[in-house]
């Protein structure tokens, strides 16, 4: 008797909680966009992990080039082994082609 009256409750919840997709979602002009250097806000200034990165940026660009850059290309050379797929070789241009 007590199960079933716990899952009646559970079923009330589940049923008067309503979905998300009745909410109103905004669409992409709700999403936080990137800001400019001149919109800088002067309150994230002084965070200690803005220092952090500025200091350990430069340590990824290198691991990036000496390491991962490399390995990549020798991976690429040999598909079958590795397992290297086109969704691999299109990632890896758009980086390449970023930086």
């Amino acid at each position: 008797m007590k199960r079933m009256i716990v899952f009646m409750l559970l079923g009330l919840l589940v049923l008067f909680s309503g979905c998300a997709t009745t909410q109103s979602q905004g669409g992409l002009a709700a999403m936080p966009t990137t800001t400019t250097a001149g919109e800088v806000n002067p309150g994230t200034l002084g965070h200690p992990f803005r220092y952090a990165a500025f200091l350990l940026h430069p340590v990824g660009v290198v691991t990036d080039y000496l390491l991962f850059r490399p390995a990549m290309f020798f991976v690429s050379r040999a598909p079958g082994v590795f397992g290297y797929t086109p969704d691999d070789a299109e990632a890896y241009a758009k980086h390449v082609g970023s930086q």
